[in-house]
């Protein structure tokens, strides 16, 4: 469906003769990733055309996205939709989370955890079931609490109507309790990044002390102690040189190093991963865990590909950042410094896990970058 819109999309723009938006340079790393990645079918290195064929989707079709998702903001009510839709969407995730929460999980979602011992060993810590919504896992899910959360939270900072204002609150208040539910760490990473890159960006007397309070607040709340394994759970998050878990991505990284480093176009795309026990089987980089997606691009594509996926990122962000401060309409202005944080977010999110492959982040992000090129267009004062 992507690929025949993509298509249609085409046609229309070859007869209209228009081709500003393929000279933008946030197009111009969409399309130079996209073709890395296709050539990656090409990679002497690689042990299967299948593993490539199932790996390419998610790293490289879905970005075609980026291009439909341009030519369907048409005008700034268009924008407000596809937000209200993303913020609604996510709210209702949050709603169902919580009532897994509160009420329980139903008989098919606890046949689900039952059918894979790994799965359950993963969704029940610390004497308790993490809630994950609709979504495959409570990592994902937590991560988009978080980013709706923030995108939420600065919006209600803008000069709207009371009701709406409240309503932004109310919702990022139910996302953040989704949050803390999920028993996922690196979400409650993402949101104290946030606020601090929120102060940096919206630098001024108010905001910075808003910052502080929140920070103090944040940091005693860290640091008191508990026997709430939820608390305790969010409070391990900042003590990372404790967490079996971290040490053990640390080691991985470290133990793959002079593999990137010898591989300058990598492995292969599917060897690692789900893919790499699928169609990699015999290879010791099928047992390899990433647990990044940057580690899993450099494996994959080498640490040639790792620079053109770090310089796609980016640009994402540096355009959303660029532009923040060139508009002058201040409705639009607080639009692009909510798309700078939740772009900001992802990819700081992409270190510790694979973000920007999940479902539906990706679907997001890719709509994200088509947004921070084609908003400024609905502000007259641009120049």
């Amino acid at each position: 469906m992507l690929v025949l819109l993509f298509v249609s999309l085409t046609i229309k723009q070859l007869q209209k003769r228009d081709f500003r938006f393929a000279t933008h340079p946030m197009s111009i790393m969409v399309y130079i990733w996209i073709a890395y990645n296709l050539l990656q079918a090409l990679n002497p290195y690689a042990p299967s055309i299948a593993g490539w064929a199932y790996s390419v989707r998610s790293l490289a079709i879905w970005q075609i996205l980026y291009f439909v998702a341009f030519y369907s903001f048409t005008s700034l009510s268009s924008v407000y939709r596809f937000l209200g839709v993303i913020i609604l969407l996510t709210f209702l995730s949050a709603l169902y989370g919580l009532k897994q929460e509160y009420i329980g999980f139903t008989n098919q979602e606890m046949s689900w955890l039952y059918a894979d011992p790994l799965r359950y060993r993963l969704f029940f810590t610390w004497s308790r079931l993490r809630i994950f919504s609709l979504f495959s896992d409570p990592t994902s899910f937590g991560m988009a609490m978080a980013y709706t959360s923030m995108l939420c939270l600065v919006l209600a900072t803008g000069n709207f109507k009371p009701l709406l204002r409240l309503l932004l609150v109310v919702a990022a208040a139910v996302m953040l309790l989704a949050l803390g539910y999920t028993g996922s760490r690196t979400p409650v990473i993402m949101i104290a990044a946030g606020i601090i890159f929120y102060v940096l960006l919206n630098f001024n007397p108010q905001t910075i002390l808003v910052g502080i309070f929140i920070g103090l607040v944040g940091a005693g709340f860290m640091l008191k102690s508990t026997s709430n394994p939820v608390i305790y759970r969010l409070q391990s998050a900042f003590s990372p040189q404790d967490d079996s878990s971290m040490n053990l991505r640390l080691r991985n990284q470290a133990f793959i190093q002079p593999f990137i480093q010898s591989h300058p176009i990598g492995a292969g795309l599917g060897t690692i991963g789900l893919w790499g026990k699928r169609f990699n089987s015999e290879s010791w980089l099928a047992t390899f865990a990433p647990d990044s997606a940057y580690v899993r691009v450099a494996v994959e594509a080498g640490w040639i590909g790792l620079l053109i996926y770090l310089s796609l990122f980016f640009v994402a962000l540096y355009t959303a950042v660029h532009y923040y401060f060139r508009v002058k309409d201040p409705t639009i202005k607080l639009i692009y410094l909510a798309l700078a944080v939740v772009t900001f977010l992802i990819t700081l999110a992409n270190y510790p896990q694979e973000a920007a492959y999940m479902l539906p982040t990706n679907l997001v992000l890719n709509a994200i970058f088509a947004l921070v090129v084609r908003l400024k267009d609905f502000d007259p004062k641009y120049h």
